[in-house]
């Protein structure tokens, strides 16, 4: 904590890479009130590397109140930034991050919906449901995976089709995956030729 004034003084330094690390490291003190000076920099600064930071240091807070902070951070124009928000959200999950969840599964960047489906997954949201069988025929096969994943946790019986469509014209560890989840939703060991 006696580093508090310091830390501050190095989040404004020339240096880039100076002010992130400094605002990583305002988190890691212990000061329960800087927290508000973090939502202010994720919110003001005109660089998306120190947003992203910003957005990354809110979660080592622990603090739910800065879920609302995170979840507006998901509509920031740089990719960087909704990654490491959407990382955060998991980390301080309140009711409110579902509907940023449910957002960042269709972002235009492939790691915001990796992490978004992932945590769909994870925490089995039912109102993620469709939003998983959709993520099924994403672009990425690491999305498709999560989704398999996400559709298996819910025990979801409606997704039979995507997940045959992907033992049809997918690759890799995604069609074992889609095997396995057959198998486990239906009983029955599927082959395509």
């Amino acid at each position: 904590p006696r580093a508090e004034k310091m830390l501050l003084n190095l989040s404004h330094d020339e240096n880039l890479y100076v002010r992130k690390e400094a605002i990583l490291s305002l988190s890691k003190i212990h000061v329960p009130t800087l927290i508000d000076t973090i939502k202010h920099i994720l919110g003001t600064s005109p660089q998306p590397e120190i947003r992203a930071a910003a957005a990354e240091s809110i979660a080592n807070f622990r603090d739910t109140s800065a879920s609302e902070s995170l979840v507006i951070a998901l509509e920031d124009t740089a990719a960087l930034v909704r990654q490491s928000a959407i990382a955060s959200i998991n980390r301080i999950w309140t009711k409110g991050s579902i509907e940023g969840v449910l957002l960042s599964m269709e972002d235009d960047d492939e790691k915001v919906r990796y992490i978004a489906t992932q945590i769909a997954s994870i925490r089995r949201l039912e109102t993620a449901r469709s939003k998983l069988r959709e993520a099924l025929y994403d672009p990425s096969p690491w999305i498709r995976i999560e989704a398999i994943r996400g559709v298996l946790a819910l025990s979801d019986t409606t997704a039979v089709e995507g997940l045959i469509d992907i033992l049809k014209y997918g690759e890799g560890e995604e069609v074992t995956a889609a095997q396995d989840a057959l198998r486990s939703l239906t009983g029955i060991d599927y082959v395509i030729e």
